[in-house]
């Protein structure tokens, strides 16, 4: 067999089997859920469920609100006075320049903090035509008051505005006014400080510019004077001291080669000999080479050469020495290939002048060395003076011509700062940034855009505030709204699930096919829940069935009207007893005598046959209240209504019990003790969880069995397989049902018109009351 089962409109509800083997979970326990369980569907109820009410409170709260805030917040009034701020700076060094955006706006912000600073304010507020004022003389701090109600902004980039917000629209114009013209003076002297700044700067760069100026200018008289006067006649100083130095050069170098040959006689004259019929010594015939012009020309150019490399060597560059030493090689070559090219001459010339007589003398010869040696020691000692003088003004010309640019550079700058102190007193001393654009007035129109939003936020959050507060308290009372919050909340099998039908399609007179779809949906449910009692009552061989609830107004009365009369339209010989004996309506709904009834049977004033009532529906039966009095209820709590079951179980074969509410009074509880089982009757709005659980409780506690629950009007597509049937049955009982208000029911012949209504449980229950069929 299935563990499925189908609820009022044919959806499949996935179940568990109990202890006994019916389909639903095992009943006891608390909820799985104790506490509030919030998700969309939840909200979505309350919100079906008191959108009305909470609608109207929050209108109702939201316009009270508003109204209040409306009245309390004082009217304010706004003037406003404007400032140019000129988008040019003075800069040493760039004149007038076009600001940088980024320094023009934080040269805007450093104005703004200055207008609200106290500097400014406490100069206003000291002027004897403000302090008078009420709206200065009505506050405990004045500067308080500028802090909250002035305000200043940029509305383009040259411009401040600065605005002046009170009650007293007379006094704002002039306070303003009086901000400003403070504010006006104040950046007066600041940019007078700034200028004078500027200027004392330019001046103090052009006093140390003019001192550095003259120490350069010393210095180059100094070098002047020591290269020998200014440029042109140092030009012809250093162009006859380099004719000088040449000379001097000539002249050492002649006397060194005559040196040289004075030498070279000597030693011949010492070693001469005869060389008739001898060869000749290699070393006459060098020194007779030594004596041709030729080789002396060529000695000359050597020993120049060797004289200008060993100057340069230690003093010039790298590349001028090599140059030099080249020269020098070249030159000793060429000395060579001389003294070769003569060689064979000169051995010719010995040959012939072998008997040559001297023809100067040795002592002679000597005294010219001894002057010549002199004469040389003397020019080189010149020489030496004059290469240290040339390289010691070469130093000073080059220390003269970097002196010179500096000289150039410093009166450049120099010439500039001038130019740059004449055009910063001219031109700043006209120059404002800041100047006055339009003056405050007094305004004539009041701010209301502050009050209206301030308004309409104070409605707008007391309407949200009531809204949600409504829905937060519909929340915490934790309303079923589905099947899942019975059987997974509550744990508790859900035996038949019965739809709501609308007034329009369930009153007396909906003939049409929509009326009867609705008939066939509400029959349809309330057969499948019948055939979970059958299948019940078969596995336990029950037959008393008590039907109840936990407080009014959940429908048990319904049901159990409902189901008495779909067991009696199935054959079986159905009673339906009516133990609510405090508030009966049994008996108005099958339109029956009200007494006597249970209430007689427990006080002994009726036998149980003498109290049922056939109804107009075959094999239906019904046994009302009666008339209650203290000795029934002493009874009932005594003995309970065991003589009235045992009596009814053997003449019925179905016995459905109507009892009060659970948790309401102990009636349902001493009823309970003589039944098979119970049904708890939930209905969608009106049934809480809590009170649900704490009723089902009460029952377990007393070892009363629990089969499950019949929910009404629960919203099934939250749990389970969510398809039913759309059939409209004919049946042709000949029910009757109307409505107290938007729902109701009553049974009665077709034919009789004039059907009562079921009273309701409670006012309430008629909202959503499903019609019996």
């Amino acid at each position: 067999m299935s563990t499925d089962q189908m609820n009022g409109q044919g959806a499949m509800v996935p179940v568990r089997r109990n202890e006994v083997g019916m389909p639903g979970p095992a009943v006891g326990g608390a909820p799985a859920n104790s506490g509030i369980v919030v998700d969309q569907n939840t909200v979505l109820a309350a919100m079906r469920r008191r959108w009305l009410i909470a609608t109207a409170l929050g209108l109702t709260g939201a316009l009270v609100g508003a109204a209040t805030t409306w009245l309390l917040i004082p009217v304010t009034y706004t003037t406003r006075a404007e400032l140019r701020v000129k988008a040019v700076n003075y800069t040493p060094g760039g004149g007038l320049k076009q600001g940088e955006e980024l320094r023009g706006e934080v040269y805007r912000q450093t104005l703004g903090r200055m207008v609200q600073g106290p500097i400014v304010l406490k100069q206003v507020v000291r002027r004897e035509e403000v302090a008078k004022l009420p709206t200065i003389t009505d506050q405990e701090d004045p500067l308080i008051f500028f802090e909250k109600n002035m305000r200043v902004t940029n509305p383009a980039t040259e411009f401040l505005q600065m605005s002046l917000t009170g009650n007293n629209p007379a006094d704002l114009a002039p306070i303003l006014n009086a901000v400003v013209e403070v504010f006006l003076r104040e950046v007066a002297q600041r940019e007078a400080q700034e200028r004078t700044k500027i200027v004392n700067s330019i001046d103090a760069a052009k006093a140390d510019t003019r001192a550095k100026l003259g120490d350069f200018i010393k210095t180059k008289e100094r070098l002047v004077k020591k290269l020998g006067g200014d440029n042109e006649t140092a030009a012809e100083a250093a162009k006859a001291r380099e004719s000088f130095y040449a000379d001097i050069r000539k002249q050492s170098v002649m006397a060194k080669i005559e040196k040289t040959k004075i030498n070279a006689e000597l030693s011949l004259r010492e070693r001469q000999e005869k060389i008739e019929g001898k060869d000749l010594d290699e070393q006459l015939i060098d020194l007779h080479l030594d004596r041709r012009n030729e080789v002396l020309s060529a000695a000359y150019t050597v020993e120049k050469e060797r004289e200008a490399l060993s100057r340069r060597e230690g003093k010039g560059p790298a590349s001028s020495v090599e140059e030099y030493a080249r020269r020098l090689r070249e030159a000793e070559a060429k000395l060579k290939e001389v003294r070769e090219e003569l060689r064979p001459k000169v051995i010719e010339e010995l040959k012939e002048r072998s008997q040559l007589e001297e023809v100067l003398s040795t002592q002679a010869l000597q005294r010219r060395l001894q002057l010549l040696e002199i004469t040389i020691d003397g020019l080189d000692k010149q020489l030496v003076y004059e290469d240290e003088s040339r390289n010691n003004k070469l130093a000073w010309q080059m220390e003269l011509d970097e002196l010179n640019k500096s000289i150039e550079q410093f009166r450049t700058i120099y010439n500039r700062l001038q130019e740059e102190g004449e055009r910063a007193r001219m031109t700043m001393s006209n120059l404002m940034r800041v100047e006055k654009f339009r003056d405050a007035v007094t305004p004539t129109q009041p701010d209301m855009a502050k009050k209206i939003m301030a308004t309409t936020a104070v409605g707008g959050g007391l309407f949200g505030l009531i809204f949600l507060g409504i829905l937060f308290l519909d929340l915490r009372t934790r309303r079923i709204n589905s099947l899942d919050d019975i059987v997974t909340g509550l744990r508790l099998p859900v035996i038949g699930s019965v739809p709501l039908i609308p007034s329009s399609r369930g009153g007396k007179n909906s003939e049409g096919g929509g009326g009867q779809r609705w008939q066939g949906a509400l029959i349809e449910s309330i057969d499948s829940a019948r055939v979970m009692l059958l299948r019940r009552a078969s596995l336990e061989n029950a037959k008393v069935v008590m039907v109840s609830s936990a407080v009014t107004s959940e429908g048990k009365t319904t049901m159990a009207c409902h189901m008495g009369t779909s067991l009696a339209r199935a054959g079986y010989r159905t009673v339906v007893v009516d133990v609510d004996l405090r508030r009966p309506t049994v008996h108005r709904v099958f339109d029956v005598a009200g007494d006597p009834g249970v209430c007689e049977v427990l006080s002994g004033a009726a036998k149980p046959a003498d109290v049922i009532q056939e109804s107009t529906q075959p094999n239906l039966f019904v046994i009302p209240a009666g008339i209650l009095a203290s000795e029934s209820l002493r009874n009932l709590a005594q003995d309970g209504l065991g003589a009235l079951m045992e009596h009814l179980r053997a003449e019925f074969d179905f016995v459905i019990v109507d009892s009060s509410p659970l948790l309401q009074v102990t009636d349902p509880l001493l009823a309970a003790q003589s039944v098979d089982g119970v049904i708890v009757s939930i209905r969608r709005d009106v049934s809480q969880m809590p009170k649900v659980s704490s009723a089902i409780e009460k029952l377990q506690m007393m070892g009363i069995p629990v089969w499950g629950a019949v929910a009404i009007g629960v919203d099934q597509s939250s749990y389970g397989y969510g398809y039913g049937y759309g059939y409209g049955y004919g049946y042709g009982y000949g029910y009757g049902y109307g409505y107290g208000n938007s729902y109701g029911y009553g049974y009665g012949n077709r034919p009789r018109s004039s059907a009562p209504a079921v009273p309701s449980e409670s006012p309430s229950d008629q909202s959503s009351q499903p019609p019996l069929n």
